[in-house]
């Protein structure tokens, strides 16, 4: 396992066995999906990443074309559209906030830290829709974005 250190947090990471599993998968979430909002993000994807979450992915064995899952909420105040989604690595968090915040029984919400006015990161302790095994102990990598409409398709009036 590899000390990583990413702002306020720290984790232990196996990099290769992360690398290992992102190489069997073909495709992210947006990838499978063929709806506007994931083409508009699948279009996008490889540039939204700020520099220092691009550093954190290679560190940790991320292929950030190969998302779990990514979805839109709702249209931002600038006219951009709010992107959600989330990786995983094998690993634990050894220290910083967990971003899964229970609201009540059934309803959770996240806490992210901006890393640049447009976007946000957060991490946790899950395995939503993860590529990996079940015995891999995982760390959810969250994170949110604002991105303008660049497909071709028309954009979406409601969302």
């Amino acid at each position: 396992m590899l000390r990583v250190q990413f702002q306020e947090w720290t984790f232990e990471a196996d990099v290769d066995r992360t690398k290992e599993v992102y190489k069997k998968v073909h495709r992210g979430g947006s990838d499978e999906c063929r709806c506007d909002l994931c083409e508009n993000y699948r279009i996008q994807k490889e540039f939204i990443f700020p520099n220092e979450v691009l550093d954190l992915f290679v560190a940790l064995g991320i292929d950030l074309r190969k998302e779990c899952e990514i979805y839109a909420t709702h249209k931002l105040e600038n006219g951009c559209i709010n992107y959600h989604g989330w990786f995983h690595f094998v690993g634990h968090l050894i220290a910083g906030p967990n971003c899964k915040q229970q609201v009540t029984e059934t309803v959770w919400t996240m806490d992210l830290l901006p890393v640049t006015s447009g976007f946000q990161i957060g991490f946790c302790e899950d395995r939503s829709l993860a590529f990996f095994d079940k015995e891999d102990d995982l760390v959810q990598v969250e994170f949110e974005t604002g991105l303008s409409w660049r497909s071709e398709r028309p954009e979406p009036n409601e969302i």
